[in-house]
């Protein structure tokens, strides 16, 4: 691939790297600049993994109501919420 050093150094400047497709790629932003709400497992708000209390934090209720949720999914889904949680605890990072 050919290289472009102006762009390169350019992207670098703006605090990013410049990806497979010559695009510039900033750590926890999108290509309008905006901040970028990633899923993480909580380190402070957590009963056993973390896995409610980081999607409460990314989608803004209470983690109290998800776990709740995730109680009746695991007894009225036949264990799918159960299922659902252990693959969050064993694939989703936790939060830096």
């Amino acid at each position: 691939m050919f290289e472009n050093t102006t762009f390169e150094s350019a992207a670098r400047r703006v605090g990013g790297k410049v990806g497979e497709f010559g695009e510039t790629v900033r750590d926890g932003m999108d290509n309008a600049g905006r901040a970028v709400r990633r899923f993480r497992r909580s380190r402070t708000d957590r009963m056993l993994g973390g896995v409610c209390g980081g999607a409460a934090t990314r989608l803004g209720v209470d983690a109290a109501l998800l776990r709740i949720l995730l109680v009746a999914a695991t007894l009225f889904g036949f264990g799918a919420g159960g299922l659902l949680y252990v693959a969050c605890w064993l694939l989703v990072p936790e939060e830096d």
